[in-house]
């Protein structure tokens, strides 16, 4: 049994992919910026899909370690609630 919402409404699936784009977004793209660059739709999406699939892996390291680092930030602040601001040592922090 499919558990997933339909997104019929609000997405388009892309061509025979696993890539969905919002429906904005895609009648912008397909509608008024390919037609001014004279690229064909199917090669555009097909190319924005090797983009990403080669690019998730690091995207997915790049978000881990700005979560780790909000983290510690995070952590440094709520330890100093109670305490005045202290611009030199929130620099060395950081």
């Amino acid at each position: 049994m499919n558990t997933l919402p339909d997104n019929s409404a609000t997405h388009i699936r892309i061509g025979d992919s696993d890539m969905e784009v919002s429906r904005p977004l895609y009648e912008l793209v397909i509608h008024e910026i390919l037609p001014d660059l004279g690229l064909d739709p199917a090669a555009f999406w097909s190319h924005l899909e090797e983009v990403m699939t080669e690019m998730t892996p690091r995207n997915n390291i790049l978000l881990l370690k700005r979560f780790k680092l909000q983290a510690e930030i995070n952590t440094w602040h709520q330890s100093r609630c109670d305490s005045p601001h202290d611009h030199g040592a929130y620099k060395k922090f950081l």
